[in-house]
């Protein structure tokens, strides 16, 4: 009898044990499904980044971007400044383009989609710099919450430093458009100076012309004079 008491006591414990890891498997699994939906989740999700960008032939500007770098769509977008870019100065006429534009959140901002403005910027000149300096860009927005992850709000934060991008250089090409609109403006600049050399040779001419007309007629008035002196004052 002992031994079989103990064979019933060694089989209900590894039922224990079997009844363990069995509840340990279907944990692990619920996790890992749980895991793989959040991952999933994650990487459809949207993802809104705001940044300065370096315009093409441009000078003294810069472009202030938000834009969707997710695969879905985010709702609701809403941006802050700090500082404030609620004021506008009279040198910072886009500034108010700007603040009018996220002044309300953005319904929708489909994946790829941006939204762009140029806006001027002078290291040293601050009042007439659209935007600050050093600008922070704090950013939330809404996607689409799932049954089983219920999160659909995200917020970021962006330090924008526009003298990071002030200090760009570049080759400029002469087969580029700045390039080329460069070399038309040479042209036009050899043109215009072809024609002020023409026009002040056309005006001394013009100047001379008068000049013999009038010595043609004082010598034809002093023919005359000389004409009439010796009697032959009918003739003209």
């Amino acid at each position: 009898m002992g031994n079989v008491q103990e064979i019933s006591a060694w089989a209900l414990d590894w039922n224990a044990v079997g009844a363990i890891a069995g509840a340990s498997a279907a944990v692990a699994a619920v996790w890992a499904l749980f895991s793989a939906a959040r991952d999933s989740r994650e990487r459809s999700r949207p993802d809104v980044i705001v940044e300065y960008r370096i315009p093409p032939a441009g000078h003294d500007a810069l472009l202030f971007v938000v834009r969707n770098v997710g695969v879905t769509a985010a709702r609701n977008v809403r941006l802050t400044f700090d500082p404030s870019i609620a004021v506008v100065g009279a040198g910072q006429p886009v500034r108010a383009f700007v603040r009018d534009r996220y002044s309300e959140p953005i319904p929708v901002l489909g994946p790829g989609q941006e939204l762009t403005n140029a806006v001027h910027y002078d290291a040293d000149d601050p009042e007439n710099t659209d935007l600050p300096e050093d600008l922070r860009v704090s950013v939330v927005y809404n996607g689409y919450p799932s049954l089983i992850l219920r999160r659909s709000k995200y917020e970021s934060e962006f330090e924008l430093k526009a003298a990071v991008y002030g200090k760009h250089t570049y080759v400029k090409s002469t087969d580029s458009v700045e390039g080329r609109l460069d070399q038309i403006a040479s042209a036009a600049d050899s043109i215009d100076a072809s024609l002020k050399h023409v026009a002040k040779i056309a005006h001394r001419v013009s100047n001379q012309d008068e000049a013999d007309a009038r010595d043609a007629t004082s010598a034809y008035e002093a023919w005359k004079r000389i004409t009439r002196r010796f009697g032959f004052g009918g003739a003209e």
